[in-house]
């Protein structure tokens, strides 16, 4: 008799999932679908600030290419069943003007059954101010009028060219193992090299205890500090190191302004040979 209780429990909980499982096509609509088409919905942008930097020659300044993004607006709930357009309408506040910027459409059109759409916004750098921020603000309003989020507030900059702060540039040298500096070579090498406006004006490092330094090198063996002038007027300045041929050498090069740039080879490892990540703009 408990057999055939426990067997009939079964058939009747077993009964109930598959009831509990079997859904209301109606009841499914109504969770799902937009049924009124003049309802309100939450809109937003997605990402509303950001930054477009346009990318120039550092040196003189001119303009290597424009930059773009998207501009997404999404709903903040279910899809809808129809279309839904969204107008774009630039804000009162807005620094930068119409001709800075270019949209690739006055509207985002967010299809049925989608929660976001985009378009693309682009600068127009001749058009903009010389490093100076402009900012684009952008509303969005709605053919069923509904409430929307924050304003979109892109920052646009057009930098200018980076002339070098002219000004007395002090540089600090150590070598680890206290015999002077070994760049090239394994005895000495070449020094760092200061190039102006594309000519190099001096050749400098620490003096090494195994050979007769090329160029006017300064006494060590294990500090040294020299000085270097950048006049006013300059346009490029490249700061250009050898190499290290042990792993010793460190420097750091001081800017009028206080700026340091700091090169440690005895703790990072060798690093590449070349130009310096190292510019202090006017």
């Amino acid at each position: 008799m408990k057999k055939i209780l426990k067997y009939l429990t079964f058939i009747a909980a077993t009964l109930m999932v598959i009831a509990s499982c079997d859904y209301d096509d109606s009841n499914f609509d109504m969770l799902h679908k937009d049924v009124d088409p003049n309802s309100t919905y939450y809109l937003q942008f997605k990402d509303a600030q950001q930054s477009l930097v346009v990318e120039v020659d550092p040196g003189s300044g001119d303009i290597i290419d424009n930059v773009s993004t998207t501009i997404t607006v999404k709903i903040l709930g279910m899809p809808l069943t129809q279309d839904l357009t969204v107008n774009l309408t630039p804000n009162s506040s807005s620094s930068a003007t119409p001709n800075m910027y270019e949209l690739s459409a006055s509207a985002v059109t967010i299809p049925s059954g989608s929660v976001a759409a985009s378009i693309t916004v682009s600068t127009v750098a001749e058009n903009m101010p010389v490093d100076e921020e402009v900012q684009l603000l952008l509303d969005i309003t709605s053919d069923n009028n509904a409430p929307t989020g924050t304003t979109l507030d892109y920052t646009l900059l057009r930098p200018g060219a980076c002339l070098p702060l002219p000004g007395i540039y002090k540089i600090d040298m150590i070598d680890t193992y206290g015999d002077g500096w070994q760049t090239t070579t394994g005895d000495g090498g070449a020094g760092m090299t200061l190039t102006l406006d594309g000519t190099t004006v001096t050749e400098f490092g620490m003096c090494t205890d195994y050979e007769a330094s090329p160029f006017d090198c300064v006494q060590g063996p294990s500090s040294a500090s020299t000085t270097l002038e950048i006049p006013d007027g300059t346009e490029v300045a490249e700061w250009y190191f050898p190499g290290d041929s042990w792993g010793e050498i460190s420097f750091k090069i001081t800017a009028p302004d206080g700026t340091v740039y700091n090169w440690d080879s005895a703790a990072d490892g060798k690093h590449p040979v070349g130009i310096l990540d190292f510019k202090v703009c006017k």
